[in-house]
């Protein structure tokens, strides 16, 4: 027992305090959690070493470029948008992590003004062949300090959980931001029913997700940065079936392998609606 404690001990030094700011040490929960004892909020220790890999093969390998998802994104927004009584037409938005661009083409075809952040040049590419402008486009590692325009409507669709450093990013963001300013996230939740009773199988435990926030935490680290809560929302989606099987296999094949199943699933025109552990959050800046 106290072997265990001490390589607990040992194992935890080596983990960077956790992304929701709290300074409690650190407890190891179900053998991969590096957990927040304040708010919940877990660093996973099966990843943290691996980290993401966002070159090339990351958007293939989740099929960001096919039609049939960016027509299922695009559905799913309009579903959000329309539950939260958004009207975008005379608002500035900006998509935080923008994957394909489908959803980026969709804002810029109804908003009044778009821009869009990517980590992967092969993404901002993609975007700019569906006719977005090169420069609304920015990369994550090289944002200028002031927009073109100050954001009215900030969207993180499935990518707030990948911020690196979502510290230094706020302080950016809050800077651009207009007074009106409003957050839509959507990021799986840790603590969520499917998270505690699927442990290590939970469909959002993969590689490029290294740190899981909690309702709490999140809250937390945004009402310090002064965005509060104005609604939450439970984000159900339509995928496909290639997206369900993307998710499966990375956890149980190779790269190659992968590829090849989701091949194969693009094959089936098939759409589920659906949500599994992911809790949406619409915030307001707090003037």
């Amino acid at each position: 027992m106290v072997n265990n404690i001490l390589f607990d001990c040992q194992l935890l030094q080596n983990v960077p305090s956790p992304l929701c700011g709290h300074e409690l040490p650190l407890s190891r929960s179900r053998g991969y959690k590096a957990k927040c004892l304040s708010c919940g909020s877990f660093w996973d220790l099966d990843t943290f070493t691996a980290g993401p890999n966002y070159d090339a093969s990351y958007p293939i390998l989740r099929s960001h470029y096919n039609p049939k998802v960016g027509e299922n994104k695009v559905k799913t927004l309009q579903s959000w948008l329309k539950k939260l009584g958004i009207n975008l037409s005379t608002l500035t938005v900006c998509e935080v992590g923008f994957g394909g661009g489908h959803c980026l083409k969709f804002l810029m075809e109804i908003s009044g003004n778009v821009f869009g952040i990517e980590t992967i040049a092969e993404n901002i590419e993609h975007a700019r062949s569906l006719g977005l402008e090169m420069d609304r486009l920015f990369f994550a590692h090289a944002l200028p300090s002031e927009l073109p325009s100050r954001i009215d409507l900030w969207l993180f669709q499935d990518s707030f959980e990948h911020l690196a450093d979502p510290a230094a990013f706020f302080d950016w963001l809050s800077k651009n931001s207009s007074e009106q300013a409003q957050l839509l996230i959507v990021l799986p939740e840790a603590g969520s029913i499917s998270e505690r009773l699927l442990g290590r199988f939970w469909p959002h435990k993969l590689n490029d997700h290294r740190f899981h926030w909690s309702r709490k935490g999140l809250i937390g680290f945004l009402s310090v940065r002064k965005f509060n809560v104005s609604t939450f929302f439970r984000p159900v989606k339509y995928i496909s079936l290639a997206t369900i099987v993307a998710h499966i296999m990375q956890k149980m094949v190779t790269p190659k392998g992968l590829s090849e199943w989701i091949e194969r699933a693009h094959s089936f025109d098939l759409r589920f609606h659906f949500n599994i552990g992911e809790m949406g959050i619409l915030l307001r800046k707090n003037r």
